[in-house]
């Protein structure tokens, strides 16, 4: 078990590969936690991505966004369009390093869910069915 201590006193306790439990523990007051379950490791940067779909209006569209987060079974992205759940999503996302070092994978998914933000975006996660470096 690690236990790590940020700047913004945010405490991370990783119990495995898939639980983190995160307890705020600014000002001294209670703690709250949040079980995290997730089997696979995700890398939360803003790489950015072209996606292709259908949206929930039956209206195909390709737009550029941003990636929320990524792993090897699942993506979480923002963009301006509703999405049903189950639809199929294509994307070629752009794992940079530094600003215009990195490489390309095509991934085709699923869409698993839409949350609607107040800017007027979407937070889509998708499952990955299939991806393919470019």
């Amino acid at each position: 078990m690690t236990i790590s201590l940020d700047c913004s006193g945010l405490v991370e306790e990783d119990f495995g590969h898939d639980i983190k439990v995160f307890a705020d523990v600014r000002g001294g007051e209670s703690c709250e936690m949040v079980l995290e379950r997730r089997a696979n490791p995700r890398i939360a940067e803003p790489f950015p991505a072209r996606a292709w779909a259908v949206d929930a209006a039956d209206e195909p569209f390709n737009l550029d966004c941003v990636i929320g987060n990524i792993s090897s079974s699942g993506i979480y992205l923002h963009m301006p369009r509703v999405m049903k759940l189950g639809s199929d999503i294509s994307l070629v996302v752009q794992l940079l390093i530094g600003p215009s070092k990195g490489a390309a994978t095509a991934v085709y998914g699923t869409v698993v869910r839409d949350e609607p933000h107040e800017d007027g975006q979407h937070g889509i996660a998708i499952a990955i069915n299939k991806h393919k470096f470019l």
